[in-house]
């Protein structure tokens, strides 16, 4: 079978075996790390279940090529989000998109995936980086994929750094929220004068594109629930 090395980025063979062999003995040594650190903390772990389903997100191939996948991924499914967040009901969780409070990517099939880049640990569970909230809040009304587009985009007005960058690095969020502010000024404007959608996967600070031909697809995996995205546990993002 191929696989990729991460040293070189070369694709190899290896034997399946061998893969499978190397792979449970890593897996093995950092869940005995994982529980050590649960135990000297004095914190629950997490159901089994949880873990295991983790690891089987983590470990799930991308079923689709897209740009915009391979930019903003992994991403969570509803269903996932719902439970890491807490959230009740889809009534609850659509409302916390439409207020800007989490950011949601609608599909071409009508499904919605949320980028894992928005989420951070809190506690015992996860939230969405306060400093990237304040931002989605700004820019609610604007495209969401043009959106998750301009916070993984370089801005000169955080030094070259993306949005994501600095709400990781814990700068001022007040700065971000001015940057978001100039954002929807600036794509106000150029949509005024121009009337035509801009692909955002040009990522640039251009008016956003409400064009679904521009979206990826996300078909579901028979007997997993997931999205055919690659997905991904928060918690790997929780230390920066």
């Amino acid at each position: 079978m191929d696989t990729l090395n991460r040293e070189t980025g070369l694709v190899t063979q290896i034997d399946r075996g061998e893969y499978r062999t190397k792979v449970m003995s890593l897996v093995e040594e950092a869940l005995e790390a994982a529980l050590d650190a649960y135990e000297s903390s004095g914190n629950a772990a997490p159901d089994p279940l949880t873990f295991a389903s983790a690891i089987s997100d983590l470990a799930m191939p991308v079923h689709e090529s897209h740009p915009l996948v391979e930019l903003l991924g992994p991403f969570w499914s509803s269903a996932k989000v719902r439970t890491a967040l807490g959230i009740n009901t889809r009534q609850a969780l659509d409302s916390r998109i439409s207020s800007g409070s989490l950011l949601g990517l609608p599909t071409t099939d009508r499904r919605l995936v949320f980028p894992v880049f928005q989420f951070v640990a809190h506690g015992e569970g996860v939230r969405v980086r306060p400093a990237l909230a304040r931002m989605f809040s700004v820019l609610r009304s604007q495209d969401p994929w043009s959106v998750a587009v301009i916070v993984n985009t370089a801005a000169p007005e955080l030094h070259d750094t993306t949005p994501l960058e600095w709400a990781r690095a814990g700068h001022d969020d007040d700065v971000l929220v001015r940057l978001a502010r100039t954002i929807e000024a600036e794509w106000a404007r150029l949509a005024g004068s121009t009337g035509l959608p801009i692909d955002p996967i040009r990522r640039s600070r251009l008016p956003p594109t409400n064009s679904p031909a521009s979206r990826p697809r996300a078909s579901p995996q028979p007997g997993t629930g997931a999205t055919g995205f690659a997905q991904h546990h928060p918690m790997a993002d929780a230390g920066s």
